[in-house]
């Protein structure tokens, strides 16, 4: 005789937060294809068969939710970075090689088609306060902290680590932005470029 073992239910704080993790794949989906103006809240409940009051139960309106996707869109790529350089030491120049990887997981990551349209066209433009949000902060920071290391260690000949970092930012920034602009972005490519920007600054 067969024993049927009956499913454990679900508790209400996991059905929660199921709830929140689909709001927000649809939510990325949807923003990432047709651009955050154009999606509506109605469209993202009934897409998701779920109900308004679900949606402001977890986020509290549109822009809300728009910022959770790219908090984890940034998530992701936080995970990627420390990925990618978790066999790094101590040392000034491991520093900089780090940043060099980071660069490139950035570049690997906002070069992704609905990435592309979340986190460099539309966050610029609706996400008040884009520009300074801590995660970018925390990362401008890391450089300049980088930069000084070099310079103090004799390895990098520059005049100001804090201005340097935004000479790097910008160049990386503006980089994305021309291959966004490409019919089929070479990351490859893009990422030897970059390379070769770096390598301009001399570090020993």
């Amino acid at each position: 005789m067969t024993t049927m073992l009956a499913r454990p239910r679900r508790s209400r704080v996991e059905m929660s937060a199921e709830t929140r993790t689909k709001l927000l794949s649809l939510a990325r989906a949807m923003f990432g294809s047709v651009g955050y103006a154009d999606v509506a809240l109605e469209d993202l409940t009934t897409v998701g068969g779920m109900t308004r009051g679900a949606l402001y139960h977890h986020f509290e309106n549109k822009l809300g939710l728009f910022k959770a996707v790219v908090a984890e869109i940034e998530a992701e790529l936080d995970r990627e970075v420390k990925a990618k350089t978790r066999h790094l030491g101590e040392r000034p120049e491991d520093a900089w090689e780090g940043l060099r990887l980071a660069s490139h997981c950035y570049l690997s990551t906002v070069l992704k088609a609905d990435v592309q349209q979340i986190m460099l066209r539309d966050a610029p433009t609706f996400y008040p306060g884009f520009a300074n949000r801590p995660t970018k902060l925390r990362c401008h920071e890391l450089t300049i902290r980088t930069l000084s290391g070099l310079k103090s260690a004799g390895k990098l000949d520059i005049l100001d680590p804090e201005a340097t970092a935004n000479m790097i930012a910008g160049a990386i920034q503006r980089l994305a932005s021309w291959a966004v602009a490409l019919p089929e972005p070479d990351i490859t490519q893009i990422q030897k470029m970059l390379d070769q920007y770096l390598a301009s600054f001399g570090v020993r």
